[in-house]
């Protein structure tokens, strides 16, 4: 994806196949907007826009990437994949596309530690 269709994107704002992030946040938060989107119709998660709709971009791409890839291991049941893309928007910055598609295999549980081990589906609403 080249810049120009990243802000084409990024103006249809929010919505029930699109969710912005600033950065990864907390891995079971994280988590939770994959499996959301694996459980309903698939949808673009953007690392590096902020919730207004302004391009920050990330400064490491590939750390946001291992953080996201990290709690989807950890607390993803069964394992949802996702394909990974950086868009540069500067020399330093990038922001990361994650495409979730809808899963064949759901539903998909958060596992949540801090619960016993707790499962919880999530969808997109």
């Amino acid at each position: 994806m080249e810049l120009e269709d990243l802000k084409r994107l990024v103006a249809l704002g929010e919505g029930y196949h699109i969710e912005f992030k600033r950065k990864v946040p907390r891995p079971d938060r994280i988590a939770k907007e994959v499996i959301a989107f694996a459980n309903s119709g698939g949808g673009k998660l953007l690392l590096g826009v902020d919730d207004d709709g302004s391009i920050l971009g990330v400064r490491d791409a590939q750390e946001e990437e291992f953080s996201l890839r990290q709690a989807l291991g950890y607390h993803c049941d069964p394992e949802v994949h996702v394909e990974v893309e950086y868009v540069p928007i500067s020399r330093k910055r990038d922001v990361v596309i994650i495409h979730v598609p809808e899963s064949p295999q759901k539903p998909h549980f958060l596992i949540d530690e801090e619960r016993h081990k707790r499962r919880t589906a999530y969808v997109r609403s």
